[in-house]
């Protein structure tokens, strides 16, 4: 029994070492390859690319800023993007054709109401304002014209106030004022509103001939108000908020007097003037970089690389980054590797990372936390990887553009862009802008729509053009 297990014992160590000395014979990992066609034959391989990203500072000047639902009025400011000025102004309408105030009319009062839906800045620190309403010119504006955000409102508005008063800065859906009061009505606010109450049946009964007579009302800030402490306001003509509907509007107290007999009040009369999305609206925006690094990069214009490129919203300092004639040869020549000249170039992915100059967590806490890339910022034309209406709710697509916080970069995922690049398509765009992000709003009937009003929110930051890279993962065909 105990010669039996021995030799089992034997036998089985046998087998062992035969399986062991199998396991350990080398193998050929290339064998047959030679039997694969040569066009069949590739490599994946990673790179990285510095060379050739330049970036330029640049401030767009066709923004368009008219009839986009809403009008913008404020100040704001800081040591480093120095002081935004928005103004606005909107025509408005009587609520019926055909209506006048009688005979002799007398105002009572005048309110104004402002639906006041957004506010950009920090409203926790916004201080009291004061703002002045002027008159806009006759025939100045039209709904069909385009307008954008360096509109100059001097050539559109009456040089003298009518009306003024005080703003926080804080989001109101019903923001009311006595623009009678005595503290808030100027002589030339008297003038205005004589002349309203003077309306024909004839001046009201089409929006061309009251525009005729009335081109709309202008909201700016007062010209010695300072941006310490300021914030920019969105007011809307109306705007549809948990199913109710919000409309800003003047409210007209009067009374009339009966012809036969002077002094006889007739009737008191209440009369509304709708700023409604029909009539034409434009916000004008406003930068001053003095004495800010805005100022010496914006100096440098898109002739002059930049060291260090700014990103400032509403409609401010705009970073542009152009892909050289260096960059596109380098990705081309990657088609040769270790002496070998490769067919094809096929990009799996590639990741640019656009770093931000300053980590510090306030800095970061301002920054826009998600940048876009466009071929024409002004008119928001998407670069390819960049798609924002093909994908919902939050267009969740590769191209990411988040802050990568610990690391302090942006991170977008620009393959179908560098594939064409690679490839040597002439109808390429060179040159992309960095951009705020629409948002996407949920729409009942049409799905989702994309609002570019966060595009003018208060973000700003700095961008190390030295430190740009492009991290490619790419495929080598024979």
């Amino acid at each position: 029994m105990s010669k039996c297990k021995t030799w089992i014992r034997g036998a089985a160590m046998s087998l062992f070492s035969a399986i062991y000395m199998a396991g350990c014979v080398s193998v050929d990992d290339q064998l047959g390859l030679d039997l694969v066609p040569d066009d069949q034959q590739a490599i994946i391989l990673i790179d990285t690319l510095t060379i050739g990203i330049e970036s330029y500072q640049t401030l767009p000047d066709s923004m368009v800023t008219s009839n986009q639902g809403y009008i913008m009025c404020g100040i704001m400011g800081s040591a480093d993007a120095g002081a935004t000025t928005a103004s606005g102004g909107m025509q408005f309408l009587p609520e019926d054709k055909g209506l006048t105030f009688g005979y002799n009319p007398v105002i009572d009062s005048v309110f104004m109401s402002l639906v006041v839906y957004n506010v950009v800045g920090d409203t926790t620190l916004a201080k009291a304002k004061d703002y002045y309403i002027y008159e806009i010119k006759e025939g100045a504006l039209s709904y069909d014209s385009t307008y954008y955000a360096f509109f100059d409102p001097s050539t559109a508005i009456h040089p003298n106030p009518l009306f003024r008063f005080s703003f926080s800065g804080s989001a109101h859906l019903g923001y009311r004022v006595n623009l009678t009061d005595p503290a808030n009505i100027l002589p030339e606010g008297q003038a205005f509103l004589d002349r309203l109450t003077q309306v024909t049946a004839e001046d009201s009964e089409s929006a061309e001939t009251f525009h005729n007579k009335f081109g709309g009302l202008w909201i700016a800030p007062d010209p010695a108000t300072t941006p310490a402490d300021g914030a920019i306001c969105y007011i809307y003509p109306s705007i549809t908020y948990s199913s109710l509907e919000y409309d800003s509007y003047l409210t007209v107290h009067a009374r009339n007097f009966d012809q036969s007999a002077p002094a006889v009040v007739k009737d008191t009369l209440t009369r509304y003037y709708f700023f409604t999305s029909v009539n034409a609206s434009v916000t004008s925006l406003s930068h001053d970089y003095t004495g800010t690094p805005v100022q010496a990069a914006l100096a440098n214009g898109t002739t002059t690389v930049s060291p260090v490129v700014y990103s400032h919203s509403p409609a401010g300092a705009t970073p542009m980054l152009r892909f050289s004639d260096a960059f596109t040869q380098t990705l081309r020549g990657m088609m040769t590797h270790n002496g070998v000249q490769y067919g094809s170039l096929a990009i799996n992915r590639a990741e640019i990372r656009i770093p931000v100059a300053d980590n510090t967590i306030p800095f970061l806490n301002r920054s826009p936390q998600r940048l876009g890339m466009y071929y024409n910022y002004n008119t928001y034309s998407p670069m390819p990887d960049f798609v924002f209406n093909a994908y919902g709710a939050g267009y969740e697509s590769y191209y990411g553009g988040y802050l990568q916080r610990a690391k302090s970069y942006y991170s977008m995922d620009i393959t179908s862009y560098a594939q064409r690049l690679a490839t040597g398509a002439s109808t390429t765009p060179r040159e992309i802008y960095l951009g705020m992000m629409p948002t996407a709003i949920s729409d009942y009937y049409t799905g989702y729509y994309y609002s570019f009003e966060n595009v003018f929110t208060d973000a700003f930051t700095a961008i190390d053009s030295g430190a740009i890279k492009v991290i490619l993962t790419y495929t080598l065909v024979k």
